[in-house]
């Protein structure tokens, strides 16, 4: 699982067995990593691996316009959204 929003919640408890939690906000205890985020390119060429490999899945819930950011916060924030949005600059 990837964690890309800090929060308070037991990600680690919805870990699949077998699994690892990768989070780039908040450190969680063992099986988790704690990705810290920096501009290097390695960093991210071993993401890229991992997913492609398929040892790392990325649920992407939509793909959504800038006009329509404030609608995907306010989904968030009500637990409508489940996954990543991709958000463009036009849409």
């Amino acid at each position: 699982m990837l964690n890309l929003v800090p929060t308070d919640d037991d990600l680690a408890a919805l870990v699949a067995p077998g699994g690892v939690l990768v989070s780039v906000t908040n450190p969680f205890a063992p099986p988790a990593v704690h990705f810290v985020v920096q501009n290097d390119p390695a960093d991210l060429a071993r993401l890229v691996g991992l997913l492609d490999a398929g040892e790392l899945r990325l649920d992407i819930a939509g793909l959504r316009g800038l006009a329509e950011l404030p609608a995907v916060h306010r989904a968030a924030e009500s637990g409508r959204l489940r996954g990543k949005t991709i958000i463009t600059p036009s849409g």
